[in-house]
């Protein structure tokens, strides 16, 4: 899991390096209970405001996707709770995004040989980074590989976001948003279905049948995201060995 805050850098720009510190190592403090404590997490570093965390090590842990999406969960909404406490004392709040990917890894001691740290490396890693990044591009908090989701759909409710290659990777995946546990996204039923049976339509090139879905639903962010994206092959449509992934050439 790697957990990021929304437009820190304009944050530091605000505050006081003073402030600017009391505030993070709050918010901080926060996030490693919940991960550490709540839900078994091993937390790899802290990259500035970043949070890189792993399960099953160094001790096994079974469940481990459904004890990740736990920690996504429950730090996105200690954080929107800590930003209105008192504690804050009225400073901007802090709204963190998350990427999630299952996949084996690396984990031990590396660096140089005078200074080493206990860390996990592999290609696994780099997804779930990239993940927590495309948050940006559709307007969402958590975002969650297919492995996280088919390790983890029993227990939380997801959506379809969509299918993509990432910047630096060859193959495409399905990502998913996570947005709460089994029944805690009741209110959004509506929502996640429209925009799933419109992005069926996009993948099947029915532009005009998603189109006519989404535009009932443009308030939702990644309904406005598939919409305009729609609009654009419904004037240019795309080459026929397009089957429905759309390719980030960004973080």
């Amino acid at each position: 899991m790697f957990a990021d805050i929304k437009n820190f850098t304009a944050f530091s720009e605000q505050l006081a390096p003073n402030e600017l510190a009391r505030a993070l190592g709050r918010y901080l403090d926060v996030m490693a209970r919940i991960i550490q404590q709540d839900t078994g997490g091993t937390i790899d570093k802290f990259i500035g405001d970043a949070i890189m965390t792993f399960w099953n090590a160094p001790e096994p842990a079974a469940d481990h996707a459904r004890w990740a999406c736990l920690a996504a969960l429950h730090c996105r909404e200690a954080g929107r709770a800590l930003s209105q406490s008192t504690d804050w004392h009225s400073l901007p709040p802090f709204e963190t995004r998350f990427g999630l990917h299952k996949g084996k890894a690396l984990v031990g001691h590396f660096g140089a040989p005078d200074r080493m740290n206990y860390t996990a490396i592999g290609d696994c890693i780099n997804l779930a980074s990239r993940l927590e990044g495309l948050n940006k591009r559709y307007g969402t908090t958590i975002i969650a590989s297919e492995r996280i989701f088919e390790g983890a759909r029993a227990h939380f409710d997801f959506r379809l976001l969509d299918w993509v290659a990432v910047k630096g990777k060859i193959g495409a995946i399905k990502i998913y948003e996570l947005l709460n546990e089994k029944g805690g996204a009741a209110e959004l039923g509506e929502t996640v279905a429209a925009y799933e049976a419109a992005f069926d339509a996009y993948v099947a090139r029915n532009f005009d049948k998603a189109i006519s879905t989404l535009e009932k639903n443009d308030i939702d962010p990644p309904s406005a995201i598939l919409l305009n994206r729609c609009r654009a092959f419904q004037k240019t449509p795309p080459p026929p060995d397009w089957h429905g992934v759309h390719i980030w050439m960004s973080k």
